[in-house]
């Protein structure tokens, strides 16, 4: 990743957890009593995906899940929206391919904010390695049927070549 200015290091809590808006109401609990129950347990890295939230909706469910989250020093990072995640207050943003890009996010959330970026080829990671990110992922890793990306399962090889690449800087 380029050492541009707006890339810090990132935190990384021992327990992340990822609060679906859509797997949660499936399950019987709101995001915020979700977000709740994981702090309680210890994570300090939660990132919230709310796919079909309305705009208004998902800033209040965002903006209550950030003000707990600040009592428990824990870090929050939403998905997709930089515009929300800046109003709510959050750490950062995590974008897909079909997202902003990270520049963009970067003139929305700031400098000092935490983007990670989703990639799942080859030529994906390496222009994310070219994006102010504070962290890219890559994936899926193995086939999965709780989400549709569109990709094939890319295999630990992948996920290794990834990670040299990026201590590299992308070459």
């Amino acid at each position: 990743m380029s050492p541009e200015k707006g890339v810090r290091p990132l935190f990384l809590a021992r327990l992340n957890a990822i609060i679906d808006a859509e797997a949660a109401a499936r399950a019987g609990w709101t995001p915020i009593d979700l977000a709740h129950a994981f702090l309680d347990g210890g994570a300090r890295f939660l990132q919230l995906r709310a796919k079909l939230l309305a705009g208004a909706a998902f800033l209040d469910v965002a903006s209550a899940i950030v003000e707990r989250a600040r009592s428990a020093g824990a870090i929050v990072i939403v998905n997709d929206r930089a515009d929300i995640a800046r109003l709510a207050g959050a750490d950062g943003v995590h974008v897909g391919q079909e997202d902003l890009a990270p520049r963009a996010v970067r003139a929305v959330v700031g400098d000092d904010a935490v983007v990670g970026f989703s990639t799942h080829t080859v030529e994906q990671l390496a222009r994310a390695l070219e994006e102010p990110v504070s962290y890219v992922a890559i994936g899926p890793v193995f086939p999965t049927a709780t989400k549709a990306t569109g990709y094939e399962a890319i295999g630990l090889d992948r996920v290794v070549d990834a990670s040299r690449r990026a201590a590299r800087g992308g070459n």
